[in-house]
């Protein structure tokens, strides 16, 4: 007598047989990733925030966030190591745009691996960022939960902010009288605009070296300054006793918000620490 399977069993079977991933809302994954190469610190601090951690076997001699991740080998210092990058044979290299010229985004892309750049310089950019990187590497939940935590973080600042909302300038302190200010168009300046302040600085989508005379003619209310933790004090106590700024209303009320450059700096793993900091230093009267 003639046997009959289940469709139920043939079904299961061939869904078993499959070589790519479903990911939430039923699109299919072309591909599998096994492997990832972290090129720029934001990048690797992105690996736990977007699950692709467990992937990553290279990183950047400069990463120091999380601390889990220190023991993966260095595959990139000044420059990307294009060797031990090929002997990896990741399946996906992930990099910052911003730390790298267009040359050297050629060679990394001449390699012949899949790759994915972090170039957004809007939070709403940044975000789209993390649900493409989240469905290549498998980490479509844990992306969004890191999205809903900068959504959350931003509408308590917003809604906190001061009235009117304040201008708000970010410095990258320099060793003597050499400063640098975000651009109003880079990301940095777009976080503080979603958290409830105006950003004041030049038409840039970038740092440029600050011009006394371009920030005393749009004076901020309140200063982020992104500081090496080592030297915090140091290079607050520099900007306070700088004469060329004793005039602007950050300077005269002591409004200064000291960051950590890392956390300030990086479109990585900690946005929403970032936001969460300016919402308690904006507090401040």
């Amino acid at each position: 007598m003639r046997r009959f399977v289940p469709l139920l069993a043939i079904a299961a079977f061939l869904a078993g047989c499959q070589t790519t991933a479903v990911p939430m809302g039923g699109a299919r994954r072309e591909k599998r990733i096994t492997s990832v190469v972290s090129l720029s610190p934001s990048t690797t601090e992105l690996s736990t925030a977007v699950n692709y951690s467990p992937l990553l076997k290279g990183r950047t001699a400069a990463d120091n966030y999380p601390a889990v991740l220190m023991s993966i080998p260095v595959v990139a210092s000044v420059k990307p190591d294009y060797e031990a990058i090929k002997a990896i044979n990741p399946g996906l290299i992930v990099y910052d745009a911003s730390l790298y010229n267009a040359s050297d985004i050629e060679k990394i892309k001449g390699l012949g691996f899949d790759t994915f750049e972090v170039k957004a310089n809007t939070v709403d950019e940044f975000i789209k960022e993390l649900y493409r990187l989240g469905s290549l590497v498998g980490g479509e939940t844990t992306a969004s939960t890191y999205v809903d935590r900068i959504m959350a973080s931003m509408d308590s600042a917003k809604a906190e902010a001061p009235t009117p909302a304040p201008k708000v300038a970010v410095i990258l302190p320099g060793s003597g009288s050499e400063h640098y200010i975000a651009g109003t168009k880079s990301f940095v300046a777009d976080v503080i605009r979603r958290s409830g302040g105006e950003p004041v600085g030049p038409d840039s989508d970038k740092f440029v070296p600050l011009s006394p005379e371009s920030v005393l003619a749009s004076p901020p209310d309140y200063i982020v300054a992104a500081v090496d933790k080592k030297e915090a004090q140091k290079q607050v106590a520099a900007l306070l006793s700088d004469a060329r700024f004793r005039s602007l209303p950050a300077i005269v009320n002591k409004h200064i918000i000291a960051l950590d450059a890392d956390v300030v700096l990086r479109r990585g793993g900690r946005v929403d620490k970032f936001i969460d900091s300016l919402k308690e230093g904006l507090s401040v009267k």
